[in-house]
């Protein structure tokens, strides 16, 4: 029968593994933080990868094709598929690159500063094209005079955006303290224990690494509905759950290592428990 003493211990060791386990998360989110928030190069890749996907593309082209029409709802009926068709596939094109790189830098300074202002396209290199195109079609449908091309178009709105910066800076600060704790709470039991208790050791640690690891994967997405909630506009919302995804897959695959550590843990925690055992059956 375990001695008070035994519990004790056993009780201390899980205790420990789980928060280190709860530091360790906390530090690889920091970690995440710095890598595609606040790294310009990493920020401009993912970004610039989702805006440019057809999905963001197609709601960019859309917000314009409503803007522009919303007053003619006659003309919207008739143009608005093949014009916004087109229009996306304009933005594709480099006479849109230089306004995509705008777009890019002012919402990672939005997300990492207290500068909350509203993301903008500007449309001034595709507005000559997209004018004709729709003046062309307005033409020949109905002759109605259609009204011109905004200089810009809002894809996020600043009302919309939550104060990511002062989250930010926290995780910073608490990533390098996190990682040290965590050291610190997963090495002490090793100390304090024999080497005979030195697979349950890391079978406890690997398993809490394992659980904390899967629920902030579960944690990541659960932000994106509330977030949505606010942004009326459908290509606005198209836009931002597009971005939100994006970087939300970065999250998901740094995480995921945490995952495969805690169960490369766990195996060979099992592994000193079996390996063992078989040998004592020769």
């Amino acid at each position: 029968m375990p001695t008070k003493q035994t519990v004790n211990r056993s009780l201390q060791t899980t205790i420990l593994a789980i928060v280190a386990a709860l530091l360790l998360v906390i530090a690889n989110s920091a970690l995440w933080v710095n890598r595609y928030i606040f790294d310009t190069d990493n920020f401009t890749q993912v970004a610039t990868t989702s805006l440019t996907s057809e999905s963001s593309r197609n709601a960019i082209a859309s917000g314009i094709v409503d803007k522009v029409l919303q007053d003619r709802p006659l003309i919207k009926n008739i143009v608005d598929d093949p014009a916004t068709r087109v229009i996306s596939g304009l933005l594709g094109t480099t006479q849109f690159s230089n306004a995509l790189n705008t777009v890019v830098s002012k919402l990672q300074i939005v997300v990492t500063s207290k500068n909350q202002e509203s993301v903008v396209v500007n449309l001034e290199g595709i507005k000559a094209t997209v004018t004709k195109l729709i003046t062309v079609v307005d033409s020949n449908a109905t002759g109605d005079k259609i009204s011109q091309v905004p200089d810009q178009i809002t894809i996020v709105d600043k009302e919309n955006i939550p104060d990511f910066y002062k989250y930010g800076v926290v995780f910073l600060w608490l990533g390098p303290i996190a990682l040290v704790g965590a050291v610190v709470a997963l090495g002490y039991p090793y100390f304090k224990n024999g080497k005979g208790k030195y697979r349950h050791i890391l079978l406890v640690q690997g398993l809490a690494l394992t659980v904390a690891s899967m629920l902030a994967l579960l944690v990541g997405p659960l932000f994106k509905p509330p977030l949505l909630a606010n942004i009326e506009q459908a290509s606005a919302r198209t836009v931002t759950s597009n971005l939100y995804d994006a970087f939300i897959a970065t999250f998901t695959a740094q995480t995921q290592i945490l995952v495969w550590v805690g169960l490369g843990a766990v195996v060979i925690a099992t592994g000193f428990y079996v390996v063992p055992k078989l040998r004592g059956k020769k």
